[in-house]
């Protein structure tokens, strides 16, 4: 049993204040993975009291500060990944199943918040986030918005087209249903990239800052009931050797397929899952791409780290879809797997690619 000491208490204290606020005052943007990363480092450090009481403090904070039922959905959403990271990190799993154990981990907490928020609050969250932005637009033309508003009808007087107050509260309301709509058909989108961008961070910054400070494992009460035992925690493999499961790449044109000819078909709900799967292939293929990239640059020697670095970025920006092409290639053709026998039975040259 370790023994008590004061400074590491008022320690965690501190951290568990200032790991509440930031979770709070990051709201519902990219920055809340942040501090999540550092809960999760604390859970897989063994300080599973604090990384819990930081959560109830700022679920408390959003309940009390901003609206009641928010509370709930936020740790829900909050919470569950940073259990599953600290979870597997503490477990010292390897790269593939920690990244889909966690991914999943922020999938079905964002989805357990989205299907309670009806219940939660009377509405779905598409009509909560719309509402909030009627607000922030009432407040704007409460305040600074009645010089432009007054500028625009003035413009528009001069014109021959008054536009008067009824005028101009039905077409922001047609522009918050066209919002609260897109929200929808971008919801499927957004949950997958989110969940694949919030499962690496979660992983990646952890476990690195566990193997800096050369931390040793104290597993949580859930993990010694379980009999789960820990190990050194890998290390997140080279780009250049990602590679997808063939299953799993199979699987993702098969469901895409089958969702596109069930679109095609005039089906709704095959019209999301044409959504996910392509998300989901964009993400995975695109991943499997700038690894077969990553791998002729390392082999051919020509071409410098910073270099390569700002090829492979320009790539995915400009030309995601050859990326994604690159990444289908690699999978049905075994591309690297050829290169790297190529490479090793002495095919010269400079690099890999020379002797294909």
């Amino acid at each position: 049993m370790q023994k008590f000491s004061a400074k590491r208490f008022f320690t965690l204290i501190l951290l568990m204040l200032l790991c509440a606020a930031a979770l709070y005052f990051s709201g519902a943007t990219p920055l809340i993975l942040l501090p999540m990363a550092l809960l999760s480092y604390l859970y897989a450090r063994g300080e599973q009291y604090a990384a819990l009481g930081a959560l109830v403090i700022y679920a408390l904070a959003v309940s009390l500060l901003d609206f009641a039922p928010a509370g709930a959905l936020a740790l829900i959403a909050v919470a569950l990944p940073v259990v599953v990271a600290g979870e597997m990190i503490g477990r010292r799993k390897g790269p593939v199943d920690s990244l889909l154990f966690i991914c999943g981990g922020v999938l079905v907490g964002l989805m357990a918040a989205i299907l309670l928020t009806p219940v939660l609050t009377g509405k779905d969250i598409f009509a909560t986030v719309a509402d909030v932005v009627r607000q922030m637009v009432l407040a704007n033309i409460e305040g600074s918005g009645q010089l432009l508003i007054a500028q625009v009808n003035e413009m528009l007087s001069a014109a021959g087209q008054p536009l008067d107050a009824a005028t101009f509260e039905g077409q922001m309301e047609q522009f918050i249903l066209l919002f609260q709509n897109s929200l929808g058909l971008m919801a499927p989108t957004a949950l997958i990239g989110a969940s694949a961008l919030g499962g690496l961070l979660l992983y990646a910054l952890p476990s690195w800052a566990l193997r800096r400070a050369g931390a040793k494992a104290r597993l949580s009460l859930l993990s010694r009931a379980l009999g789960w035992g820990a190990a050194p925690i890998p290390k997140l493999p080279p780009l250049r050797y990602w590679r997808m499961p063939r299953w799993l790449g199979f699987s993702l044109l098969g469901l895409t397929a089958l969702t596109f000819v069930g679109s095609c078909l005039g089906g709704a709900i095959f019209s999301i899952g044409q959504m996910v799967s392509s998300a989901l292939m964009t993400i995975c293929f695109g991943a499997q791409g700038l690894a077969l990239l990553s791998y002729y640059f390392n082999y051919s020697g020509k071409v410098p780290k910073a270099v390569r670095f700002i090829i492979m970025v320009l790539a995915l920006i400009f030309a995601s879809p050859l990326v994604m092409m690159l990444g289908m290639a690699d999978l049905l053709f075994r591309i690297r797997e050829i290169m790297e026998l190529r490479r090793k039975s002495g095919g010269g040259g400079h690099g890999p690619l020379n002797s294909l």
